[in-house]
């Protein structure tokens, strides 16, 4: 089993050089989320910038948080 097992339904994933970029699809809203480098077996690490998005940011953390606990991951945040 692969951490996106627990994740949902992937519309898109491609790998590349930088890393792992998926799109996963949820009734609420649709969530993006980049995974950089091989990390199998790595814990995930969360890395938000400090900008005037934060509190957006923070919030798909959550929500990308709650996925991985096997939980509904809520509605995205509005701007």
């Amino acid at each position: 089993m692969s951490d996106l097992d627990v994740l949902g339904p992937v519309l898109v994933e491609h790998h590349a050089e930088d890393g792992r970029h998926v799109l996963l699809g949820d009734a609420e809203g649709e969530q993006q989320y980049w995974r950089l480098g091989p990390n199998a077996g790595r814990r995930l690490a969360a890395l938000v910038p400090l900008d005037g998005d934060l509190s957006l940011r923070l919030e798909s953390v959550r929500r990308l948080y709650r996925r991985l606990q096997g939980k509904p991951a809520g509605p995205p945040p509005r701007r």
